[in-house]
């Protein structure tokens, strides 16, 4: 999957910056489209991938554990809330769920990390 102005399909992702961390940021995104990947395949062509992310953000990743010493295991990407309308019955349904315990893990060590290089 890629951008291409003019020649795939419409996605829009809006985002907003939550907190500054050590070499990257934490962000609340939110999608009004669902293509395969779209979070992703939006932070990575603005130059932001994802922290872990194996497939868009391989080199992103590298820097960040060569710079910080933290290392994510898989891509830090969460869904935090989950809304949409039921397919037969109309009901909108909503859910909620807490960062994973090694999302939390990842984001104190950044959070650290952080620390350390403001000291």
């Amino acid at each position: 999957m890629s951008v291409q102005p003019g020649g795939s399909r419409n996605a829009r992702t809006g985002w907003r910056v939550l907190e500054r961390l050590a070499n990257c940021t934490l962000v609340e995104a939110k999608l009004f489209t669902g293509r395969t990947h779209q979070i992703r395949v939006h932070f990575k062509h603005i130059g932001f991938p994802l922290a872990g992310d194996a497939l868009y953000g391989t080199k992103a990743t590298a820097q960040l554990v060569s710079d910080t010493g933290v290392r994510a295991k898989r891509q830090m990407l969460h869904a935090r809330s989950l809304a949409f309308t039921h397919p037969r019955n109309g009901e909108r349904l909503a859910f909620e769920a807490a960062w994973p315990s090694d999302f939390e893990r990842v984001l104190g060590e950044l959070r650290d990390a952080k620390t350390k290089t403001n000291s």
